[in-house]
């Protein structure tokens, strides 16, 4: 749910999740009618006002999240949502320097993989923060990987990619020297303000636009602020997402015309730009390279997909997909991948299941539901780690219910990169 100050500081059960999300679904309902349009006079004037106005309400935003007693820092990708952040954030704290966070998945020799770690000093270097790079490799993630399902409580293939590099920042911002406390984060944006590939599809029908930014926020719920959550609680830290404060969405969803979300100007001579309202309103805080730079994922933007395909390599070479789907009907899950990660959510048949070369050497056996569930019924909480770990029947509960109130934007973010590389879109 949206909270006028952060996401929620602790994991909800199940079923009060559960309970929770038709009420997200109508607020998307309830909003679906589209902004009045740019006025056709004075036009100039409008645009001006809309943009002052979302530049305010972000700088309140991020300036009601940095109140606090403990040390408090802003995860810095690079990408113009979390620079924004950041940036705002630094001047309100100046002459103090704000401690900045960025994690990359490293190969074998220690050569960055994704455009990240780049990006991130660059934009640290502009706005004067001190600045922390944290670097994962493949053998990092099959040590933490156990870790960072459970800790998720999903083994949704896309969430789960994600929420390994949040999980790398969030813990090497709460364990090192710095101790930070409290994060802020870059979450929110893209839906709020069409940041994503899949919102040109509806580029030319302002309804359409406004309806899937709709969809999208308010399936923040099941995806984005799921990952911040649960990841950030694991790690004992607090995430606080700016723009999701309640003023900014109301004004996002209620009253910005849509259009300024997409084209320069709201004038679609002008040509596509995802986001250029919230862009234009920080164009003099950003370097033009931060500014203008392309979406990417988190999870390609960090390198982790190509490491976690090397971690997983060993497994899904002799891990039986179809006999494992056979055997959980109802999981729903799509790839080999997916599958390790229900297995590792349910394994709890071993204390030392600490990392994946545990499960490596027991991959060739399929356990039925009825015999993971005595399994799980075995172990105390103690034992688990953690309170919050769902057991096998609500965990496929909590896919099937996330999967029926997102189907529609799912199925959407589920083409997002493909249409990008087809279409050779080069901004978000």
């Amino acid at each position: 749910s949206l909270s006028a100050s952060s996401s929620s500081s602790s994991s909800l059960s199940s079923a009060q999740t559960a309970s929770q999300r038709p009420l997200d679904w109508e607020l998307a309902l309830r909003w679906s009618r589209p902004p009045a349009p740019l006025p056709l006079a004075d036009s100039e004037l409008a645009v001006r006002h809309y943009v002052a106005t979302l530049r305010k309400l972000v700088t309140d935003a991020v300036h009601k999240r940095l109140m606090a007693d403990v040390p408090l820092g802003s995860l810095l990708s690079g990408g113009v949502d979390s620079s924004i952040v950041a940036a705002v954030a630094a001047l309100r704290v100046a002459p103090a320097r704000l401690h900045t966070f960025c994690a990359s998945a490293v190969d074998a020799g220690g050569k960055p993989l994704g455009s990240d770690l780049e990006a991130a000093r660059l934009c640290a270097a502009h706005i004067g923060t001190e600045h922390h790079e944290v670097l994962y490799t493949a053998a990092d993630i099959r040590r933490y990987l156990p870790r960072i399902v459970r800790s998720a409580a999903t083994y949704d293939r896309d969430v789960v990619r994600s929420c390994i590099p949040a999980f790398f920042v969030y813990h090497a911002a709460r364990h090192g020297p710095e101790r930070i406390h409290v994060l802020l984060s870059g979450d929110g944006a893209d839906e709020l303000f069409c940041g994503y590939p899949f919102f040109r599809l509806h580029a030319g029908d302002r309804a359409q636009l406004h309806r899937w930014a709709c969809v999208s926020t308010a399936a923040l719920a099941v995806s984005n602020l799921a990952r911040v959550d649960r990841i950030s609680m694991a790690c004992s830290l607090e995430a606080r997402v700016p723009f999701l404060d309640e003023r900014l969405v109301r004004f996002a969803m209620r009253t910005l015309p849509p259009e300024l979300k997409m084209f320069a100007q709201g004038r679609p001579e002008n040509g596509e730009l995802s986001k250029w309202c919230l862009r234009e309103a920080f164009a003099d805080l950003l370097p033009s390279e931060i500014l203008w730079r392309r979406k990417e994922p988190f999870d390609e933007a960090s390198g982790t997909t190509g490491v976690l395909d090397e971690a997983l390599k060993s497994l899904c070479d002799r891990f039986d997909v179809d006999a494992y789907r056979a055997a959980h009907p109802t999981a729903g899950i799509r790839s080999a991948d997916e599958a390790i990660f229900h297995r590792l959510l349910h394994d709890r048949t071993a204390d030392e299941l600490s990392d994946l070369d545990v499960l490596d050497e027991r991959i060739g056996s399929v356990d039925t539901p009825e015999v993971e569930e005595q399994m799980a019924n075995q172990m105390d909480e103690e034992t688990l780690g953690s309170p919050s770990d769902l057991s096998p029947n609500c965990e496929d509960e909590f896919h099937r219910t996330a999967s029926l109130l997102s189907r529609g934007s799912r199925e959407y973010f589920g083409r997002s990169r493909e249409l990008a590389r087809e279409k050779g879109w080069v901004m978000g």
